[in-house]
């Protein structure tokens, strides 16, 4: 695999980023240095800048003893630098799972079915949570909470029986954000048939985040919140950091924010990073993984503790030509409509070559299972 060609320009500097969350850090090596600028030893021809580069070449050269750091990157280069310079001459003609709600709801039905990450949100809600929970109030009689994207309420319902039982005696104002009119009724339904929510008062904003936003500067509203989750829903916001920024302006001095999404490391992060130019919609970033979230808080020395959640889905499905779970399960990894069907040939090849790979999926029992890992934020006022 060491032999494959690659041009330099286009695909090392992106190679050596991968392998370090600070950018910086990559020039900061002098033998990367000499990779990334072309500054061959001596005894080595120097490339051509625009020119393509066998790295059976560099072995036995100082140079290799760099590349060596970049190894995990270098497996999956075949599918990540050919591939994505496919994808960049694109113009991203999909339309995005989210436009077809009846399809985007049934291939998120299935995606929950075949997937441990609601299992695993609820082991970090029940064996995590409640002491991030115990530090938040101020010893206030009510404490002011948030959710954004609350979908149908029940990871919802699980955090607030979480905070209750921490602060028996607290009452709670709950703000719930989400734009799906099915999801609030769903989650009004679910609040009408649960005991023992007299302690909460909810309040209901049909909207999506840049609306609520839009609304709490329009209604000049002052109060300031105890704890803030964004659950999975970055992925549905034009902007992640200016959102991420905006609520957790809304903190009080001793709130908390708490923000999910796939992890940066994992076989989802991995696809996101590699397909990005392919089939990421322009007006909302569903391409953006908590290490996206975690770099931007890192450059505003924002404090934030991380908890990685393991997760997996099984995939198998997918290498089924013509398989309805397969096709609905693609359409979900790339969040396009009918993914296998309008991609073009060489794409899809690529995504399931990669979704394949061994650092992104495992074999257990004949099945394929996918790196579905989560990661959490808890972000300080």
């Amino acid at each position: 695999m060491y032999t494959h060609i690659f041009n330099l320009n286009k695909g090392l500097w992106r190679l050596l980023q991968q392998e370090s969350d600070d950018p910086k850090a990559v020039v900061t090596n002098p033998v990367l240095e000499d990779l990334l600028f072309c500054r061959p030893p001596t005894t080595m021809k120097k490339p051509q800048l625009d020119g393509s580069v066998a790295l059976k070449e560099w072995r036995g050269s100082r140079w290799w003893a760099g590349l060596k750091s970049c190894v995990d990157a270098l497996c999956l280069f075949n599918i990540a630098v050919t591939e994505e310079s496919k994808a960049r001459t694109m113009t991203a003609p999909f339309r995005s799972l989210i436009e077809d709600y009846s399809r985007y709801l049934k291939s998120f039905e299935l995606f929950l079915d075949r997937s441990s990450q609601h299992q695993c949100m609820q082991d970090f809600i029940h064996n995590t949570l409640p002491d991030i929970l115990g530090s938040i109030g101020g010893g206030r009689p009510v404490f002011n909470v948030m959710g954004v994207g609350s979908g149908a309420g029940e990871i919802d319902l699980e955090m607030l029986a979480q905070l209750h039982m921490k602060h028996p005696q607290v009452k709670v104002d709950n703000e719930v954000v989400e734009p799906s009119t099915d999801m609030l009724h769903k989650y009004k339904g679910l609040v009408s048939k649960t005991p023992n929510l007299d302690y909460i008062n909810f309040t209901w904003n049909k909207m999506t985040a840049s609306e609520f936003e839009k609304h709490w500067q329009d209604e000049n509203l002052g109060e300031k919140m105890d704890f803030i989750h964004l659950i999975q829903m970055l992925y549905y916001v034009k902007d992640p950091e200016a959102t991420v920024s905006f609520f957790r302006s809304l903190l009080d001095e001793d709130g908390k924010l708490l923000i999910s999404l796939v992890s940066g490391e994992g076989g989802w992060g991995k696809l996101l990073r590699t397909y990005r130019a392919a089939h990421c919609n322009t007006e909302i970033n569903q391409c953006v993984t908590i290490g996206d979230i975690k770099t931007f808080l890192d450059t505003k020395d924002i404090p934030y503790t991380k908890y990685v959640l393991q997760s997996h889905m099984d995939i198998t499905e997918c290498f089924t030509e013509g398989d309805e779970v397969g096709e609905l399960l693609l359409d979900f990894l790339t969040d396009v409509v009918e993914f296998s069907k309008n991609a073009p040939e060489h794409l899809k090849k690529g995504v399931l070559d990669l979704l394949r790979h061994p650092d992104c999926s495992k074999q257990v029992d004949g099945r394929i299972i996918f790196n579905n890992n989560l990661e959490v934020l808890v972000v300080e006022s």
